[in-house]
């Protein structure tokens, strides 16, 4: 492929010469600023960050036993979860059978033959035709994330795969058996499905690379030092070393008997838009791309196209709008560089309003209730914590538009010397294959320990799930422990390991079927997959159960398709288990109505509720007050907003409801009779 000054690539076929390339429309596409091709793939990406492919392993469906038609027309590379195109790419490598993509906010994606040593980089010994998010493998210890994260390059070769992140390490995936790739490390599989980390001759990780480029079994690297290695199979001097050394793996130094030059520098934003509270301030941080000195170049930030102070890599944002960062370099020959964020507020949902709770006595808080009020933006939902962490749960309840009250247990708030706190956040709940979805489960047989194996990208909390029992005859009492499991792969089987225990529940159970909700109230982390099981003592009963709509992979617990919810909080049904064996596959499912909140979902955290406390003896009687009925006052309320000014005493609460107020500096208590 050739790429013109007018962004028009040109493609040589043996059927039809050379032609344009062209869309499915048969239109020619234009704006194109990068091309790729090895082998029998071939790809474009255009300036709107939209990468097509054609030829075999095309991200679109198609893999090298495939026949592929007029490789001059190209389709949108797509993501296998949403057979969408894959959006906002920055950068491509096309390998022999796999290739991959960089989007903007540092993701990697990759497809291709993971049955030839995993090269796609997700973790599967299989074929991958559609792009899929790269595993975080070595890269985890660093990032904490499951999947690759913070990348500034990808790089294809011979069935293997590498990336360097914008903090410098330098990961491999892939074939590592000299055939295919030779990975820069002391290791001997012959197949790496994750990523992991590449080093030095020393044995040190290389966590200062700059940039990469692939051959098809070897592969050379500059840090930022500006020193050249090489690495891989180097049978015939491709690694422009002594042909001593057959297989080089780990980063050998190059002796280049010439003055280098120094790579340009470069500036990068991750992300396209990051949204925070009004009340927040966001650090932003560009990544600089460069072996130069600071000294070699400028940065300038800008808001809204007006340039700012601030000449550093960081910037606070505090304002919402376009961030724009510009690197100008003074080599001459170096290009100008900039990257943008937007930068969008969110406005809380829920505020405060003071309150003031009446105590008989102080000294008995923990036995009486607290009322707390609080103004939210629409009718929601929401959870109530004890403390500002958000971790000792009290409830979850529903809010109107408007004023709300809350009464919650003096035990469970804390409590200051005159005040006392609860924390309060949105969320956003759903259900899990509800309830209409399992009408037509039919009796099963006795209770087999089955388990839901579940993942989400939030963190969210599993409220509780359902299950349908009968007894054989008659009627019985059985209990039920709800335990969460986290699966990790051993020796390519699926293992579990206990996670999570609640609370022992007792339910009665009758031969006519008896629906039981399990309450869980915990929080399902997102960083890798979850089982949910149960634990029932009793006897003489029988399990509702029904086949899984989504079959599994052969002998694996996994589903083919994963089942989604429906409000699109991030959780996905993801395989079927018996959750007391290593990873036994189970086509029977007897859950149903489970039940997620998010409590994720607000940018702006949670809100924290406070009412005032007051006893009895510091508060008169409205009825009884040392006040003259024909006095003048004015009254206001507990939050000290005026409500009637110079009115006589006497008509001081009229149409004005019952509660707490400040009469001409006394605090009053009325009560509408």
């Amino acid at each position: 492929m050739v790429l013109l000054n007018d962004s028009i690539s040109l493609i040589y076929t043996d059927e039809n010469g050379i032609d344009t390339i062209k869309n499915e429309q048969g239109e020619v596409i234009e704006n194109i600023i990068d091309i790729s091709a090895r082998d029998n793939s071939f790809f474009i990406l255009t300036s709107e960050g939209t990468m097509y492919g054609s030829g075999s392993w095309n991200g679109h469906g198609s893999s090298n036993i495939d026949k592929v038609d007029s490789v001059n027309v190209m389709k949108p590379v797509l993501l296998e979860k949403t057979m969408e195109p894959l959006k906002n790419v920055v950068g491509m490598s096309a390998g022999c059978v796999c290739s991959f993509a960089v989007t903007k906010d540092g993701k990697a994606f990759g497809w291709g033959d993971g049955g030839w040593g995993g090269c796609p980089g997700v973790g599967e010994r299989k074929s991958i035709t559609y792009a899929k998010p790269i595993l975080a493998g070595d890269y985890k210890k660093i990032s904490g994330l499951d999947y690759l994260s913070n990348v500034k390059q990808v790089g294809a070769g011979r069935g293997y795969g590498v990336a360097i992140t914008f903090d410098g390490y330098l990961l491999y995936w892939g074939n590592n058996d000299g055939n295919g790739g030779v990975a820069a490390a002391d290791r001997s599989e012959e197949a790496l499905e994750k990523p992991i980390f590449l080093t030095y001759k020393d044995g040190s990780i290389v966590n200062d690379a700059v940039a990469i480029e692939c051959g098809h079994n070897f592969a050379f690297v500059v840090n930022k030092k500006n020193e050249y290695f090489a690495f891989g199979l180097n049978d015939m001097g491709q690694c422009g070393i002594s042909r001593d050394e057959k297989i080089i793996n780990y980063l050998q130094p190059m002796i280049i008997p010439c003055e280098l030059g120094t790579p340009c520098p470069s500036v990068h934003l991750l992300g396209d838009t990051t949204t925070i509270c009004s009340n927040d301030i966001l650090s932003i941080e560009a990544f600089v791309s460069s072996i130069a000195e600071e000294t070699d170049y400028t940065l300038s930030w800008f808001l809204n196209g007006e340039k700012l102070a601030a000449t550093t890599p960081s910037y606070d944002a505090e304002s919402e709008g376009e961030y724009k960062i510009v690197m100008t370099p003074k080599d001459s020959l170096c290009a100008i560089t900039s990257s943008y964020i937007y930068v969008k507020h969110e406005e809380p949902i829920i505020t405060s309003i003071d309150s003031e709770t009446i105590l008989s006595d102080i000294e008995d808080i923990k036995n009486q209730d607290l009322i707390f009020d609080l103004h939210s933006e629409k009718e929601t939902n929401l959870v109530i914590f004890s403390d500002e962490n958000c971790t000792e749960l009290i409830d979850s309840i529903s809010v109107v538009a408007g004023e709300n009250s809350i009464k919650v247990a003096g035990a469970v708030a804390s409590v200051e010397e005159n005040g006392a706190h609860i924390w309060a956040k949105e969320v956003i709940q759903t259900t899990m294959y509800p309830k209409e979805e399992f009408d037509g489960a039919k009796e099963g047989s006795i209770f087999m320990n089955q388990g839901v194996m579940l993942q989400t990208i939030n963190n969210a909390k599993l409220r509780s799930f359902k299950c349908k029992f009968k007894t054989i005859f008659g009627s019985s009492e059985i209990s039920i422990t709800p335990f969460i499991y986290k699966a990790y792969e051993e020796n390519t089987q699926i293992m579990f390991e206990s996670y999570w225990e609640g609370k022992k529940q007792i339910f009665s159970i009758d031969d006519k079927g008896t629906e039981c909700t399990i309450t869980c109230d915990t929080i399902i982390p997102n960083n890798g997959i979850y089982v949910v099981g149960m634990e029932l003592e009793g006897s003489g009963y029988i399990i509702y159960t029904q086949n899984v709509l989504a079959s599994n992979q052969g002998s694996s617990p996994l589903f083919n398709e994963s089942i989604s919810d429906i409000n699109n909080l991030g959780i996905e049904w993801v395989g079927n288990t018996m959750v007391s064996t290593s990873g036994i596959p189970m086509q029977e499912n007897s859950y149903y109505d489970i039940v997620f909140t998010d409590i994720e979902s607000s940018n702006c955290g949670a809100t924290k509720l406070t009412t005032l406390l007051t006893t009895t003896t510091n508060i008169k009687d409205a009825f009884d007050a040392p006040i003259n009925p024909d006095t003048l006052v004015d009254v206001y309320n507990a939050n000290g907003i005026l409500l009637k000014k110079q009115v006589k005493y006497q008509n001081a609460f009229d149409r004005l409801k019952s509660g707490i107020y400040m009469v001409n500096g006394v605090k009053i208590i009325y009560v509408k009779k």
